[in-house]
């Protein structure tokens, strides 16, 4: 079993957690899809998670319990269903303490 030192923990970039926004299935314009927005390297419970439709929060997102890894960090999946239009912006915005990032969408 490997160990991980208490300065191993530290050197995490606590401030930026990762983020990626994706759907599960090829977005088809008019139709339902899901979008995810999966973030980890997540040190404090204090974050929050939105998932925005032209800058709006999309109302009805469900979001995993966060899940931890052998670094001590977390990762936690908020996902929500949408009918996708090519000329809306979809994106996802992460607060992890004063520290607020946007990250749009990777269709696939």
């Amino acid at each position: 079993v490997d160990h991980i030192s208490l300065e191993e923990v530290l050197r995490v970039n606590y401030d930026t957690p990762h983020a990626w926004v994706y759907t599960s299935e090829p977005v088809v314009e008019g139709k339902v899809i899901t979008l995810f927005c999966y973030v980890e390297n997540v040190l404090s419970i204090n974050i929050d998670i939105k998932i925005l439709k032209n800058y709006e929060e999309v109302p009805g997102a469900q979001e995993l319990d966060a899940s931890f890894t052998e670094k001590m960090t977390y990762w936690t999946l908020k996902s929500v269903n949408v009918i996708y239009n090519a000329d809306d912006n979809y994106e996802c915005t992460v607060t992890h303490g004063s520290v607020v990032k946007s990250y749009k969408i990777e269709p696939m």
